[in-house]
């Protein structure tokens, strides 16, 4: 059985070299921190994946594997 959330975080997330530390982890596809899209998410979009993901310009992916890591 293939762990889905752990193959996203695989493919999407990525340790800043400038900033090392899962603390730091960003998204591959923008360069944004998985915290800055986790706030967004949560405060400027009420929890709208599909509204955060379009702002952001990501993939739905992208975005479920944000949501995985943190």
């Amino acid at each position: 059985m293939i762990d889905q959330p752990n193959v996203w975080i695989a493919e999407h997330v990525e340790e800043n070299p400038e900033r090392p530390g899962p603390a730091y982890a960003r998204l591959k596809e923008s360069g944004t921190a998985v915290w800055a899209f986790i706030e967004y998410l949560q405060r400027a979009v009420g929890g709208d994946l599909a509204q955060a993901t379009a702002d952001y310009q990501i993939s739905s992916e992208a975005g479920q594997a944000a949501i995985a890591y943190y």
